[in-house]
């Protein structure tokens, strides 16, 4: 229900960065005149790299703005790490040093005449920074002139942007021709995507952050309150009561980062990237959410409009890609490239990279919902099935935790069984029909409803189905009585036509 992430992602007990695994990722900078331009650093190679700024006129670094690490933000941007642990930043006209990283310390870095190259804050794009007999300034971008034009010189003694470590090393197998067998561990089922889900608020930290680890994971007591008191459900799932104070500090102590915790972030791309060292070649990633235990949540940033999220997660992996590639140097240089066909898999396996399939899993897939739905048609299901495809995916469910018009669903047990048949009540219309099985096959046993004096029992009255209003079951093995609709069978022949992957996850045995 909440999308487990994988919990043997790495050892999360060894990630402060040292100065001795990151001094090595000095790339090449400035050379004189009469360098080979191939020599000469590329907007992305600069990722990472130690380096001094200096005007391209004299190639003599300027004294405010040397010893830099540049730490991508995205492709073709930087933050400006200095030796005190500060930032080079924008201030109306002038530039200054900051403790935090914001939009105006991320640089995009443009290529210039003769291989140098201009530098805009995001925070003021029309502007450009340039030097001046007193040192630096920002000026309007349109007649900067030669005085915006600047080299990076490599340079020695920059601080050391916090990263978590790998822990390995080695040299990613490569397999031969580029289409053919591929070899490797295959995850068919991992949510990368989850930061947006349920409101936004409900999950802690992401997979990534522009402005590194330090943001990607932050304390947590920012959305689930100090010690994780404003935070009932999230406790419950992760220690089995809505009253549970704990540490919610993020990096570098990760404390409660625990591989069980269903709540806080536990696909960090590093983590990943230390699987893929370690032989993991293709994963299928399904956006998950679910508009009924959304709206339960109190706080929130995102709305609860299940496609909504999966556009915001498509957008997601999508900007981590270009994230994952500007750490590396540039486009396609990453370690995981979203592919959209077999041969692209295996020619992106055999480069000894990580393959990425795309997939949906909601409960209302098109904002389909309820048992005679208005919204939903043939005409829905294509236009929709047509986005989707054009945006990467090639995999789909065709529901998650509800019945809807498309299929009939796998139950849920157990005590959250009763809060997900409550939800089908609100999505559907009514509540799980069920029957005792008549073959070998069967879906999951519904069991009796929580006390009403328990959490769970309050959420079901959030839901309108307080103690007693759950129907009687017939005795076990429980069968769903509903099946794959006609709009159901269209949905599958026309993702048949489309060349996806029709996953049956979640769909009754009917």
């Amino acid at each position: 229900m909440v999308g487990r992430a994988l919990g043997c992602l790495g050892n999360r007990g060894s990630l402060v960065a040292t100065a001795a695994a990151v001094a090595a990722a000095t790339l090449p900078g400035w050379l004189p005149s009469g360098s080979s331009a191939a020599d000469q650093p590329s907007r992305f190679s600069l990722a990472g790299g130690c380096y001094s700024l200096a005007p391209a006129s004299s190639g003599q670094p300027i004294a405010a703005a040397s010893r830099l690490r540049l730490q991508a933000t995205r492709l073709g941007s930087y933050l400006l790490f200095g030796t005190a642990g500060d930032f080079l930043a924008a201030s109306g006209a002038r530039v200054v040093h900051n403790d935090r990283p914001s939009p105006a310390s991320d640089w995009q870095v443009e290529d210039a005449a003769a291989g140098s190259f201009t530098l805009s804050p995001a925070s003021a794009p029309d502007r450009v920074l340039a030097a001046t007999g007193a040192g630096l300034a920002l000026v309007p971008r349109d007649g900067a002139g030669a005085r915006s034009r600047f080299r990076f010189v490599p340079a020695t003694g920059c601080a050391v942007f916090p990263e978590a470590e790998l822990n390995v090393a080695g040299t990613p197998a490569e397999g031969k021709p580029r289409y053919g067998e591929v070899r490797g561990l295959f995850d068919g089922h991992m949510h990368w995507m989850t930061f947006e889900y349920l409101g936004g608020n409900f999950h802690c930290g992401r997979p990534w952050h522009p402005y590194g680890i330090p943001a990607a994971l932050p304390d947590c007591a920012e959305i689930e309150g100090p010690r994780g008191s404003a935070a009932p459900v999230q406790n419950f799932l992760n220690y089995g009561s809505p009253v549970a104070p704990h540490d919610t500090t993020g990096w570098p102590k990760l404390t409660e980062w625990r591989r069980d915790n269903l709540t806080y972030e536990g696909t960090y791309y590093r983590w990943l990237e230390r699987s893929w060292m370690a032989g993991l070649r293709l994963i299928v990633m399904p956006i998950n959410e679910n508009r009924e235990l959304c709206q339960l949540i109190a706080s929130r940033r995102n709305p609860c409009d299940e496609m909504n999220t999966v556009r915001k997660g498509l957008d997601g992996i999508h900007q981590l890609q270009d994230y994952v590639d500007a750490q590396a140097g540039g486009p396609g240089k990453g370690f995981f490239q979203i592919v959209r066909d077999p041969f692209e898999a295996r020619e992106v396996i055999n480069e000894g990279r990580m393959a990425v399939v795309l997939e949906v899993e909601v409960s209302e897939l098109f904002n389909c919902r309820g048992a005679v739905p208005s919204s939903c048609s043939r005409e829905v299901i294509d236009r929709g099935l047509d986005e989707l495809h054009r945006r990467g995916v090639r995999s789909s469910l065709l529901l998650n935790k509800f019945d809807n018009p498309l299929s009939g669903v796998r139950f849920d047990s157990g005590p959250v069984g009763a809060l997900i048949n409550a939800g089908n009540r609100s999505s559907y219309g009514s509540f799980w029909d069920a029957e005792t099985c008549r073959g070998p096959e069967r879906d999951n046993t519904i069991d009796s409803a929580p006390p009403s004096g328990s959490l769970l029992g309050g959420v079901l009255e959030q839901l309108g189905a307080p103690g007693g209003t759950v129907p009687s079951y017939p005795p076990p093995p429980h069968c769903n009585t509903r099946g794959l609709t006609e709009l159901g069978h269209h949905t599958v022949r026309r993702m048949m036509d489309l060349g996806m992957i029709v996953n049956p996850d979640h769909m009754s045995q009917r």
